[in-house]
């Protein structure tokens, strides 16, 4: 998701038919290649935590005043409700990636 200089909030996506390393870095450079038309950028993705067991959802955001922070927070799903219980989410500042 990016917001644009004029406040338009667009939803940018790869396709799934590559792998999700090139997928994120595709995604990366062209919002590199637009740095100067956006203002934020947020990408969300689902990783896995060697250390936790777990999976988790990992959202990193940046701002072009070069602020960037990362969120994680791990999951777990209940086969039966199909619904997901979160376990404490992680804030750690970010490297910025664009500006």
């Amino acid at each position: 998701m990016a917001e644009d200089v004029d406040g338009q909030i667009s939803v940018e996506m790869v396709g799934d038919d590559i792998a999700e390393d090139e997928m994120l870095d595709l995604l990366w450079s062209g919002f590199r290649d637009k740095a100067d038309e956006l203002v934020a950028v947020v990408v969300a993705e689902d990783v896995y935590i060697p250390s936790l067991g777990s999976d988790a959802i990992q959202i990193y955001a940046e701002h072009s005043e070069r602020i960037a922070v990362e969120s994680t927070s791990p999951y777990r799903r209940k086969r039966l409700r199909h619904s997901l219980t979160f376990g404490e989410f992680l804030l750690a500042p970010g490297v910025p990636r664009i500006w």
